[in-house]
């Protein structure tokens, strides 16, 4: 049994205990098994903890379900991604709001790919629909690296996983859910397909309900994993303008496609585009170009040079990974450049073959 999983999942169990609270305190004693085990003096030095949270941490029925839990993990080899760790999704370890601990069912690799989130409305259209078809199969042709994730709702996300598969691509869909079941269940063909290439993701524990709070909840991981998020389709209200906000709230790029003056569906969309919340994009290769990537699709044919002559914006980020690999978030930070600028740019000098991504997004310099 993985010790540390087992104590990530009980800590998040204990009543009292949010996010940012799990955090402070695995941060203050070392690790989840050590917020267990530590003093009373030691725990009340952590703001936010105090007599009740001290006797929460003495319910014993958070070990309970966290032994349940383990049970269902291993017996359906699901990963457990604490937010430090290589697996967590580097993108949204930048997010001050991340969960503390997810539980993924799939492939891994798809977690380390430039990720682009897609979504919209419940109520797609044809439109909607040929939208994520011309998409996914213009991304395939251009940028075939690229993971697409989207919630498995009903409408555009189902639309543009299915369109991601057919396509060939990698595709997520994070539940707002445990991973014992799958909600809508008619998408739960589409769901299995999506685990060869891509996955399902969740922070929730099994026999959590699909209830409304926790698509929200779920929202700002789609938002947080993906360098840039695209709305395809949306009423003046709804999830879709939600996530569209977290993504300007995490500082990423947001895209829409824009629809028909005075339908429905479309207005969201109009309405980002007009007060310039989102840039107007009409194709994949509009977002590939905004994005960064044109200049290295151009380059995938071309053989890596012996002595290979770096663009200016690249020196810093070779001159860091000269000295050792490094993480894309340490990154930021060291060459103050925003994070979802630094993923297009790793992502094209990825495909030139100047460097390489490891797992938990560190980066190693290859010439």
């Amino acid at each position: 049994m993985n010790d540390d999983l087992y104590y990530q999942i009980a800590l998040t169990q204990v009543k009292g205990i949010g996010v940012t609270l799990a955090k402070h305190l695995d941060t203050h004693c070392g690790s989840a098994r050590m917020v267990f085990d530590a003093s009373t003096k030691d725990l009340l030095d952590v703001n936010g903890v105090g007599e009740q949270l001290l006797s929460a941490l003495k319910d014993k029925t958070v070990f309970q379900k966290a032994d349940k839990e383990m049970s269902f993990i291993e017996k359906h080899a699901i990963t457990g991604l604490y937010y430090k760790g290589d697996n967590y999704p580097s993108l949204l370890k930048s997010c001050a709001d991340a969960p503390y601990l997810m539980f993924y069912k799939g492939n891994l690799v798809s977690l380390r790919k430039p990720t682009i989130a897609v979504i919209g409305t419940r109520k797609a259209t044809h439109y909607g629909r040929d939208l994520c078809e011309a998409l996914a199969k213009e991304l395939a042709a251009l940028a075939p690296n690229v993971n697409i994730i989207s919630g498995l709702a009903y409408g555009i996300d189902i639309a543009i996983h299915r369109s991601a598969l057919d396509a060939g691509l990698s595709t997520v869909g994070v539940l707002a859910h445990g991973l014992d079941r799958i909600y809508p269940d008619q998408h739960r063909q589409t769901a299995v397909g999506m685990l060869k290439e891509g996955g399902l993701l969740t922070e929730f524990l099994t026999e959590t309900k699909p209830d409304k709070q926790n698509f929200v909840l779920r929202n700002r991981i789609v938002a947080g994993m993906s360098a840039a998020t695209v709305v395809i389709e949306s009423a003046s209200s709804g999830g879709a303008l939600i996530t569209a906000g977290m993504t300007s709230k995490y500082k990423r790029q947001l895209f829409a496609f824009p629809g028909k003056v005075g339908d429905a569906q479309s207005e969201g969309c109009l309405h980002l585009i007009k007060n310039r919340k989102a840039e107007m994009i009409t194709s994949a290769s509009d977002l590939v170009e905004r994005m960064g990537w044109a200049t290295a699709l151009q380059s995938q044919d071309i053989q890596r040079k012996l002595f290979p002559e770096f663009r200016n914006e690249e020196l810093p980020l070779m001159d860091l990974l000269a000295i050792s690999p490094c993480r894309i978030d340490d990154m930021a930070v060291k060459v103050d450049m925003p994070i979802h600028k630094l993923s297009a740019m790793l992502f094209e000098m990825e495909l030139k073959g100047l460097v390489r991504a490891y797992p938990g997004g560190i980066y190693k310099r290859m010439v």
